[in-house]
C-alpha cells in the first residue's frame, strides 16, 4: 500500500517537496519552504494567506497520471546515467 503524502526534504534542507496522490487526478506536487522557527506574525500572515487564496504558495502542480508515469520515466533514465 502507498502512503497518500510523501515529504522529501531537499538537501539544502530549507524546503520541503510535498507529494500527495489525488485519486481523482494524478499526483499533486508542492514546495514549501522549511522553517520551524518562523515567528508569530509570519505563521498569522500565511494563515491569512490559505484563507483567503486556499494555498500558501502558487508553486504547485498537478499532474494527470500520464503525465506522471512520462516524468517516471525520465527520472529512471536520470538514474541510469
Amino acid at each position: 500500500m502507498i502512503e497518500k503524502t510523501k515529504y522529501i526534504m531537499f538537501d539544502c534542507g530549507a524546503e520541503v517537496l510535498v507529494i500527495t496522490k489525488d485519486e481523482s487526478y494524478g499526483v499533486d506536487f508542492a514546495i514549501f519552504k522549511y522553517n520551524p522557527g518562523r515567528s508569530l506574525r509570519e505563521r498569522l500572515r500565511l494563515i491569512w494567506r490559505i484563507i483567503r487564496h486556499g494555498e500558501p504558495y502558487t508553486d504547485q502542480m498537478c499532474l494527470g497520471m500520464d503525465k506522471v508515469r512520462d516524468l517516471k520515466n525520465y527520472l529512471d533514465r536520470c538514474l541510469k546515467h
